[in-house]
């Protein structure tokens, strides 16, 4: 098991990760704090002028096909989309579910060659970030189309934040989501200061050491 760092740690460690990598993928169990490690990075990033895009899919809409890509693309609008070739921006438009006719085209090449050109787009303007919480519930289609973006964007003002869940110890499944060369980072236990920090502003006062000390044990550290 990961020994415990403490949180200011290991959000340092993410940030470091993030500038100097082209992804961060935060992975442990179930509540451990990765969501909110990774929206507290989501919220810097933005505050220093990057575009943003979330999504975060859970496990019943798994077989929904390009639902986490119109999560993702909900915030870029149709007249970014228009500067696209007229093929990759039909079958873009199909897909995120913008265009009148359903059953235009929605070749998965195209659909992915659209999505790296917009994100270059994007990226040329400001840099974008790609926040996707939960990453093992991505639908098959747009788990395609982040593995096509990251092997190929490389050069580009893109860079990737995610999420896995994992058993405790597990080591992630996902990282070929993310761009080559991404940190893969275990969100560890909280330590006792951390756990005495967050009882005491649900409490309203400070716990004994020894109670926050069997706590700790209690949950394995788990806020």
């Amino acid at each position: 098991s990961d020994l415990a760092m403490s949180r200011d740690q290991l959000h340092r460690i993410a940030r470091q990760a993030l500038s100097s990598c082209r992804g961060v993928l935060l992975y442990g169990p179930a509540g451990i704090g990765k969501t909110h490690l990774a929206a507290m990075l989501s919220a810097q990033e933005a505050a220093a002028g990057a575009t943003v895009l979330r999504c975060a899919p859970v496990e019943a809409e798994l077989r929904l096909p390009y639902l986490c890509l119109i999560d993702l693309f909900e915030a870029v609008p149709d007249a970014v989309v228009a500067r696209l070739p007229s093929g990759l921006r039909t079958a873009l438009r199909a897909a995120l579910l913008r265009d009148e006719d359903p059953e235009q085209d929605q070749s998965r090449l195209r659909v992915q060659l659209a999505v790296l050109q917009t994100l270059r787009m994007l990226g040329a303007e400001q840099p974008v970030l790609l926040s996707v919480d939960d990453i093992q519930w991505v639908d098959e289609p747009t788990a395609q189309v982040l593995g096509f973006v990251a092997r190929r964007c490389a050069d580009d003002r893109v860079r990737v934040v995610a999420t896995e869940r994992v058993t405790s110890d597990a080591a992630p499944l996902h990282a070929e989501l993310l761009p080559r060369g991404a940190a893969e980072i275990p969100v560890t236990p909280m330590t006792a200061d951390d756990l005495s920090l967050l009882l005491s502003q649900y409490v309203g006062e400070a716990l004994p050491a020894a109670t926050v000390r069997e706590i700790q044990r209690l949950a394995h550290g788990n806020p």
